[in-house]
């Protein structure tokens, strides 16, 4: 298409008109046929937000529901995830009305596991976050599908979602919020972006130049940037002047705003018309898209893969997993029979055929028997409610079993889009079901259905099983009942970190602003989000980032590490030393010693899976590019790198390390920690400034020592550059020497 005739041809009314909605469609022109392309949240979009009745869900299309983002996470598998975007852009085309726009996936980080949208993201690192978000993005665009990345940025709470102010600091924003989208980024940029609702800083993400300028200039994306739905408040002309192009509202609420900004010139037409073409670019990208048939039971098997490769096994005391076909096996538990596979809300899915996990437990044991064990209420959101008869039912029914299996987790609607949760304890019928099995029998296993984290630190030791399934699609029925039995291995590692207790997460003082007369949310843990917290605290956990059991035994070999061309190379050999088929992760953490700045313990700086047969052995090499030790400065409102020594650490997860070694980076950068506005206090606790003030001279030494000026503790809050004047009859320094004594500081260090 010839852009430039395009624009030409249409008016101002028109331009304004195609960078909203009209009924639905972007990009559309009424006068011109063939104009627009609509977005949708899913393969299916309208009647797939809300849960149906089976009968709904067999008499029209309903596209297979696969594993939440938060299982695709889970897998820690970059071919997996690139699969799940194949497979979701697969069911986009096989909609009679084909959609060739998906708003998927979420690649915002886990901030608290109360969030109620956690299920719809990676997990609580970026690096991980990235690089399964990026994989998943090149998959649906490898089918002609345009993916959109969101919700950029600084996301994580459903409270006042569309409202809030997030307060957050400039290194903390860089190096964990929205370094997942770099790290995505870096693998395939998607076709679009879609901004939160909220304000970062005191500015609404949509037009905040910092922000957006982050998104447009450093990560150098060209792409369409959509609004989420209406969410450009106060000035839309603002939100296009900084890089949006169009907002998901309809045309009513947004064109004429921006068209009277034209007409006042507020903004030139030349920014219409640079949105206008990314608009074009995007259908360019997707006008090939046909309705292509797919088969339903490969994507619905597919579905069942991917749930394998994402449950985790998080317990397994005297090997009570895998279950025997011949074992007298009691299953409790009403999700044991309607199973919850997907979170609530615009990225909800139907399901195309769910698999009932106690159906497929019976194929493996037909003696098995099940009870209840806790009541659902009627209407939305349900909740599972006490029985006390079922529960009596239960022990009474495990006295006559070898081993007991419950299924607990959330019912519908309890994790939702537009709603947090209000702790992470099981519902208290369940945890009355669980404490009275535990009393009556010794083998008790728990299968855990959630899109986060969850507290069952009351129990957990007393457990001897414990499968986290996550929200793992239609086909997890299958693959609960294929693990617990052993035919296939349980193949997810946490993505978060369950912490003993809600009150020990990162931002349990700040989540939200509830109860609170301002909209200001506090970002007060910075950069400590997730393990880096529970490190920098030497907190106990109660299951550790990218922890996960296997049903076979593993053995590694460190093969070596090497710097190379600005990268880190990693090799190590790993073995299945067991019976079985298995994978592991390794991954691979770094952290500094004798850093200037703060830092976490540790940090995931890459990672690679690998699956093995009995007694095969594979070298796995990591490759991560120096570029990754980089911390932002503040100070220097910039990347840079720290020289030094770091130490890296191959490991099955933040607290089971395989190999520890020390690497040396050198670095040009020059690492600014001291400047003219530093306080005097930080200059006196360095050994550098105070020989510098020594070799100075005398009255300046005594003037730096408390016991020849007592007044010292009253001055040293004052900016180092105060020194340069008569303060005390006369400078100190000329303003030349100090900024000699600056720049050997920062040479130095802290000392």
């Amino acid at each position: 298409m010839d852009k430039d005739k395009f624009l030409k041809s249409l008016t101002l009314k028109e331009k304004c008109a195609f960078l909203a909605q009209q009924d639905g469609f972007v990009g559309k022109v009424d006068r011109i046929i063939g104009t627009g392309i609509k977005p949708l949240d899913n393969p299916r979009g309208g009647d797939d937000y809300y849960r149906l009745p089976e009968e709904a869900c067999t008499s029209q299309y309903h596209p297979v529901c696969f594993p939440s983002m938060t299982n695709i996470g889970m897998t820690w598998n970059k071919d997996m995830a690139y699969q799940a975007g194949v497979s979701i852009a697969k069911e986009c085309k096989s909609n009679s009305e084909v959609v060739s726009w998906i708003f998927r996936p979420g690649i915002n980080i886990k901030r608290s596991p109360l969030c109620g949208r956690n299920f719809e993201y990676v997990s609580e690192d970026p690096i991980l976050s990235g690089a399964i978000g990026g994989h998943y993005i090149k998959g649906v665009q490898s089918q002609g599908v345009g993916a959109c990345a969101k919700h950029y940025a600084v996301n994580h709470q459903e409270y006042q979602r569309m409202t809030m102010n997030a307060v957050v600091s400039e290194r903390a924003l860089k190096e964990i919020y929205l370094k997942s989208f770099e790290e995505a980024f870096m693998v395939e940029k998607p076709w679009s972006v879609m901004t939160a609702y909220n304000k970062v800083n005191g500015k609404w993400v949509n037009s905040s130049p910092e922000l957006m300028g982050y998104l447009r200039n450093d990560l150098q994306y060209d792409g369409l940037v959509v609004s989420d739905w209406a969410a450009v408040h106060e000035d839309k002309v603002a939100a296009h002047l900084n890089g949006m192009d169009v907002e998901t509202a309809p045309v009513e609420c947004h064109s004429a705003e921006l068209e009277q900004g034209v007409l006042d010139g507020d903004i030139s037409e030349s920014y219409l018309d640079q949105s206008i073409k990314r608009v074009l670019s995007f259908q360019e990208k997707v006008e090939g898209i046909q309705y292509t048939e797919v088969d339903m039971e490969e994507l619905h098997e597919q579905s069942i893969d991917m749930a394998r490769d994402s449950i985790v096994l998080l317990r397994n005391e005297e090997n009570v997993l895998p279950l025997a076909s011949d074992d007298k096996i009691l299953v409790v538990g009403q999700l044991a029979n309607s199973p919850v596979i997907m979170g609530y809300g615009s990225g909800h899915m139907n399901g195309y055929r769910t698999d009932i996990p106690f159906e497929k437990i019976k194929n493996y044991n037909p003696n098995v028997q099940f009870t209840q064990g806790y009541e659902q209420s009627e209407g939305a959101p349900a909740v599972y409610l006490e029985n006390s008869e079922l529960v009596e039912e239960a022990v009474q029914m495990s006295s006559r079993v070898d081993k007991v299996i419950i299924f607990a987790g959330y019912a519908y609607s309890h994790e939702t889009e537009g709603r947090d949760r209000e702790d992470i304890l099981l519902p208290k019928s369940q945890r009355v079901l669980i404490e009275a099995l535990l009393e009556a029998h010794r083998n008790v296993s728990l299968v855990i259905t959630s899109g986060s984290a969850v507290d069952i630190g009351a129990f957990n030791n007393r457990l001897k099983g414990v499968v986290f399934t996550g929200l793992a699609g239609e086909g997890y029925g299958t693959a609960i009942a294929d693990i617990l039995f052993g035919t296939s291995e349980p193949g997810g590692r946490l993505a978060e970190t369950f912490p003993v207790r809600l009150e020990d997460t990162p931002s349990y003082l700040s989540f939200t602003a509830e109860g609170e007369d301002t909209p200001n949310v506090f970002y007060g843990e910075d950069i400590f989000v997730g393990y880096r917290y529970y490190d920098k605290k030497r907190m106990d956990v109660l299951y550790p980032f990218g922890h996960g059991l296997s049903y076979t035994e593993f053995s590694y070999e460190m093969m070596g590490v090497e710097k190379r061309l600005e990268r880190i190379i990693v090799a190590i050999k790993v073995s299945n030393t067991g019976a079985l088929e298995g994978s592991t992760v390794i991954q691979l953490y770094t952290g500094k010693k004798g850093s200037k700045f703060k830092r976490s313990q540790q940090e995931l700086k890459g990672f690679e899976k690998v699956t093995l047969s009995p007694g095969e052995t594979k070298e796995i090499r990591m490759e991560i590019p120096i570029s990754r030790m980089k911390i932002f400065s503040e100070s220097q409102k910039d990347w840079v790198l720290e020289g030094g020594i770091y130490q890296l650490y191959l490991a099955t997860s933040s607290r089971e390390r395989i190999f520890g070694t020390d690497i040396e980076i050198t670095s040009e950068d020059v690492n600014i920690i001291y400047d003219e506005m530093t306080p005097l206090g930080d200059y006196l606790n360095n050994t550098t400034f105070r020989n510098a003030i020594e070799q100075h001279s005398l009255e300046a030494s005594k003037m730096m020592d408390q016991r020849f000026n007592p007044h010292l503790p009253l001055i040293a809050a004052l900016p180092i550059y105060r020194l340069t004047e008569p303060l005390a009859g006369k400078p100190l320094f000329t303003k030349e020497m100090l900024q000699g004594i600056i720049k050997l500081c920062n040479e130095v260090g802290r000392g």
